[in-house]
C-alpha cells in the first residue's frame, strides 16, 4: 500500500462528491431558467458554496498530508 493510499482513497470520494453538487447545481439552474423561479438560483449558490468547501478540503487534505503543514491565521 501506498504511502498516500489513505489521502487518494479520501480525494476521490471529496471528487464523487463534488461531482455531485456540480450535478445538482446544474439542475437548479434549468429548473430556474424553466420554471422562472429564482428561489432555484439561490438553491444553486448554497450548492456552489458547498462545491467551494469540498475544494477546500481537498487542499487541506493536501496540505496536511503531503506538506505536512496546515497553514493558519489571516493569510489563509
Amino acid at each position: 500500500m501506498s504511502k498516500y493510499s489513505l489521502l487518494i482513497a479520501r480525494l476521490n470520494q471529496e471528487l464523487a462528491n463534488i461531482e455531485r453538487t456540480v450535478q445538482k447545481v446544474i439542475q437548479q439552474i434549468q429548473k430556474a431558467q424553466t420554471t422562472q423561479d429564482h428561489d432555484f438560483y439561490d438553491a444553486a449558490t448554497l450548492n456552489l458554496q458547498k462545491f467551494y468547501m469540498g475544494a477546500e478540503r481537498i487542499f487541506i487534505d493536501i496540505a496536511r498530508d503531503v506538506d505536512a503543514y496546515l497553514p493558519s491565521g489571516s493569510d489563509v
